[in-house]
Order: C-alpha cells, then sequence, then structure tokens
C-alpha cells in the first residue's frame, strides 16, 4: 500500500498558519449559563480564601483609634491627640475617609467585622477589573482565571489598611474608562465623584489622575475592541474608529481633559486642602530619606524580597503583562492606553512593594483580554 504524501497535523496544541482558514470564534457563554456561574462563584471563593488569613497589621489600631474619635466628637480632628510627643500639633489626615467607613465595621462586628471590610473589598475590586475586562471584550472563562490569579497576588497587601478601599476606587475608574473609550455610556461625573473620594481616603490619589491623564493623551479610538482573539485589519480598525466618533457625542457629555481638569479641582475638597496633597510629594523629596523610613518592609524595593513574590505569582505577572503588551502589535492592536498604564504600575511596584496589591489590581482587567485574544490564536 502507498503511503500518502498529505502530512497529517500533530496532535494537541499548535498555531495556526497566516494563510489557514480560521474557524469561527466560539460564542461566548452568557453571564447566566451554569457553567459560568459556577465558574464565578470559584473564582470569588478563591479570592476570600486568598485574603482570609490572620490580620496582622499594626497601623491597625490607629485607623481604628482615629476613627473612633470621629464618630465620637462628630468632626475630623485637625490637631494631633494620638501620642504624647506631637500631642496638641497640627495634623494632616489623608485617609480620614477610610478610618471614618471602618469604625462602623470593627465597632459592630469586632474582628470579623474587620474580615468582612476585608472580603467585600477585595470583591469590589475584583469585580470591577473583571466588568472592566469585560468592557474591552474579555468574554471567555480564560478571564476568570486571570482575575483569580491576579487576587492571590493581591494577598499580600490585602492587610485592613487605606488601599484596601483604593483598590476599589482604582478598578472602577478602570471600568469607567474602559467603558468610555470602548463606546459604552460611561457618565464623567462618576469619574469626578471617583477622584473626589480618592483625594479623602487615600494619599495615592495622584494615581487616578495619572489614570486620567493616560487616557486623555493616548486613547486614539477603541484599540482592542471586539470579541476576544478577533484579529483586527485595517477596514475594521478604521469602521471602529468611525462608529466611536459617531458615539462620541451622544456618551460622552465632556471631553477627557476637562474632566480631568475638574478631578484636579475636586481633589482639594478634602478638610485639610493642598496638605493633604502635597504629602505624597513631600515623602518623595523628603521623607523618604530619613533613616525610620529605611526600616520600613514596604517601601523597599521588590527585588529586596523577591522570593516572597514568586511563591504569590506577582512576579509572574510582572513578567507577563509586558510580554503581551508586545505581542498585541502582531495582531496589528496595539493598545498605547495599556502600555503606558503597564510602564506606570510596573515601575512603581518595581521600586516600592507596597504597590503590589495596586498592581495586581491595575493589570487584571488588561491581562485577562489579552490572554484571552492571545489563546485564540492557537488550537487545541
Amino acid at each position: 500500500m502507498r503511503r500518502s504524501s498529505t502530512p497529517t497535523a500533530p496532535q494537541g496544541l499548535r498555531r495556526a498558519a497566516p494563510d489557514e482558514a480560521r474557524p469561527p470564534a466560539p460564542a461566548a457563554l452568557p453571564l447566566r449559563h451554569p457553567a459560568f456561574v459556577a465558574a464565578t462563584l470559584a473564582a470569588a471563593l478563591c479570592a476570600l480564601i486568598a485574603v482570609s488569613f490572620p490580620i496582622g497589621d499594626p497601623d491597625l489600631w490607629q485607623h481604628l483609634a482615629v476613627g473612633r474619635a470621629m464618630w465620637q466628637l462628630h468632626d475630623i480632628p485637625r490637631l494631633h491627640q494620638w501620642t504624647w510627643t506631637f500631642h496638641g500639633s497640627p495634623d494632616v489626615l489623608p485617609s480620614w475617609g477610610f478610618r471614618a467607613l471602618l469604625w462602623p465595621f470593627y465597632s459592630a462586628g469586632d474582628v470579623p467585622g474587620l474580615y468582612v471590610w476585608r472580603w467585600l473589598t477585595t470583591l469590589g475590586a475584583f469585580g470591577a477589573a473583571w466588568a472592566a475586562a469585560r468592557a474591552m471584550g474579555a468574554r471567555g472563562l480564560s478571564a476568570l482565571i486571570v482575575i483569580t490569579a491576579c487576587a492571590v497576588a493581591y494577598r499580600s497587601r490585602s492587610q485592613v489598611r487605606p488601599e484596601t478601599l483604593v483598590a476599589v476606587l482604582l478598578a472602577l475608574q478602570l471600568w469607567m474608562l474602559e467603558r468610555r473609550r470602548h463606546g459604552s455610556p460611561a457618565h464623567p461625573a462618576w469619574l469626578i465623584a471617583i477622584a473626589l473620594l480618592w483625594a479623602n481616603v487615600h494619599l495615592s490619589y495622584y494615581l487616578g489622575l495619572a489614570l486620567l491623564a493616560i487616557h486623555m493623551v493616548a486613547s486614539r479610538g477603541p484599540a482592542g475592541v471586539g470579541t476576544d482573539g478577533a484579529r483586527a485589519t485595517a477596514a475594521d480598525i478604521g469602521a471602529a474608529v468611525s462608529r466611536a466618533r459617531g458615539l462620541a457625542g451622544r456618551i460622552t457629555e465632556a471631553p477627557l481633559a476637562l474632566v480631568f481638569a475638574a478631578a484636579i479641582a475636586v481633589s482639594f475638597a478634602n478638610p485639610f486642602g493642598w496638605r493633604a496633597l502635597w504629602q505624597p510629594f513631600e515623602f518623595f523629596l523628603t521623607w523618604r530619606h530619613e533613616p525610620i523610613y529605611s526600616t520600613i518592609a514596604e517601601l523597599q524595593p521588590l527585588a529586596a524580597t523577591w522570593r516572597a513574590h514568586v511563591r504569590s505569582g506577582l512576579v509572574v505577572l510582572i513578567a507577563a503583562w509586558p510580554l503581551l503588551v508586545l505581542w498585541r502589535p502582531r495582531a496589528r492592536r496595539f493598545d498605547a492606553v495599556e502600555a503606558l498604564t503597564c510602564v506606570l504600575f510596573t515601575a512603581l511596584v518595581i521600586s516600592s512593594q507596597r504597590f503590589s496589591g495596586l498592581y495586581a489590581v491595575a493589570a487584571a482587567p488588561y491581562l485577562a483580554r489579552d490572554l484571552g485574544a492571545w489563546l485564540t490564536v492557537w488550537r487545541g
């Protein structure tokens, strides 16, 4: 018998040839499909388990003491009353909003109430990150795997601190910005409200302003619009840009530049004015050079404790995100917004591991979108 000259395709995973006819992408499961519901519940349970370790943050009691004082005094203390050394001196509390919100949880539920805070903020942050990924086209189950992996990497920064509330605000802002960029209604008032809240709960408010600036400068049409993994042709991009321009006037009540200016203005609407907004810059210019800050582990570069972050998966995320950013141009879908966001948060987390939790939240929607697109390039 003569052997056929036609080679057989190898079994398993292989990349489709450029000239090979691509099969139609499988239809995305609806959110109410039993498989999707089960996967979503499993991902949420994994995230909750990841942050359910014993609370051991030494700053917690100071947060609770300030929160209790505000509820008892019905006012925000502006004079230091927590230590004898600085008693009676002017005090700036940039995280006063977080402390005011945290105290009722502890007052009503003691330590279990603090766990409820961790669970709610974790689900809120990664739920909004998942919504942002879906707004960018990540409809597959692979997005839930990415969200879960990012939640595990976030674990090391899930102590009851202001960053847990900031994580929610960060994810919500990413969701609003990506909805706006991809042609869905997103009222600018929500972005301004997030800026107002952020300036009153933590001194990292400048990250929200930086994200607004990135979208204002780098957003040029809906990069990555479409279903997961669909290769964009020049005609597809042109049609998508035309549709986005047609929708822009109806779904956007104000240009992003005006939203950015309004966000800066409302950031001053806090009880301590410019002094609270100046603190992150004062730390960078002056405080970080003081010897006492060199003993704080969370302010050290990521390389100082990189082994622990390998176990959490954070190092894998840091390596994977730039690679996926660089892979996208091969499909003619380079996303400048994602690239700049990746540069910003990667630089922050490498310089100081205190940003590792916020890095995991910021990376989650883009990694979910990119991995879903990458998986469709392969057949198996």
